[in-house]
């Protein structure tokens, strides 16, 4: 299908990109525009120095992407930019839980049941 528009992504637990290295590389191999990302959202709660949305912000400067608590974030701020949202399984964010004293259950009820209610 290659009239169809491309799937608008936002990109949850971003990291270092190296999802959307991927969906560029689809791109690149397809010959066309297949995906778009247009905000993307990494946190890391244990550090004071966010090293990975230091090294994302740096590859995409353009933006949008944030660097908050995801689950802070709300439908308004991402906004109606997005049709999909992908996202990598995170078992960063599941040990991070861990780290804040939570368990990975805590994690699965507090935020994809968040996900799919304000967001999805």
């Amino acid at each position: 299908m290659p009239d169809s528009p491309p799937l608008r992504v936002a990109e949850l637990f971003a990291g270092v990109g190296g999802f959307r290295v991927g969906l560029e590389r689809a791109d690149h191999e397809a010959g066309r525009d297949a995906f778009q990302v247009v905000w993307a959202n990494q946190w890391e709660p244990s550090t004071k120095r966010q090293h990975a949305y230091e090294v994302y912000a740096a590859r995409w400067p353009e933006g949008p992407h944030q660097n908050t608590d995801i689950a802070q974030v709300t439908a308004e701020e991402i906004g109606p930019r997005f049709r999909d949202a992908l996202c990598r399984a995170d078992t960063e964010a599941v040990r991070w839980f861990g780290e804040l004293g939570r368990t990975n259950e805590d994690y699965e009820r507090e935020f994809w049941r968040r996900m799919v209610r304000e967001i999805l």
